[in-house]
């Protein structure tokens, strides 16, 4: 199966004071707390077997420059062939598919605060193979 990221966008960013800095759970060494989830989904129309989504969803607490940004950001993927629900739970949807996106969501976030006037800031590396159990041990439990 053939598999190529068509877009990228944001669906929801907001940018807000950070007033409560003294509440950070933030190591005196970090200059921002970074927060990451992030799932694949079907698109809504159910007659589409052939395209899915992951969906970011990033919080970063920025205490130097006393904001927080949350943001929504999908990375869409079309496939060559049609493929059944499992496809989600794969490894390619759970690591593949947002080591893939998240380039894009790093570039966007930074791109973002540096327009909006803030100093720019360089988001971790994320290692997506250490999140897959993860993710599939939240899948079960949710079975369960």
């Amino acid at each position: 199966m053939n598999i190529s990221l068509i877009s990228t966008k944001a669906l929801k960013i907001d940018l807000e004071p950070l007033l409560n800095e003294d509440e950070l759970d933030i190591d005196e060494e970090e200059e921002f707390d970074f927060r990451l989830d992030f799932s694949a989904h079907r698109p809504d129309n159910e007659d589409i077997r052939d395209t899915f989504a992951v969906a970011f969803k990033a919080i970063i607490q920025y205490p130097s420059e006393s904001v927080q940004c949350s943001i929504i950001f999908l990375a869409q993927f079309k496939t060559d062939e049609d493929f059944e629900d499992e496809f989600l739970k794969s490894k390619f949807s759970l690591i593949n598919a947002p080591a893939i996106g998240y380039p894009f969501l790093r570039a966007f976030i930074a791109n973002t605060l540096v327009n909006a006037g803030y100093e720019a800031i360089m988001l971790p590396t994320i290692n997506f193979v250490n999140l897959y159990q993860a993710k599939l041990d939240s899948f079960d439990s949710k079975e369960e």
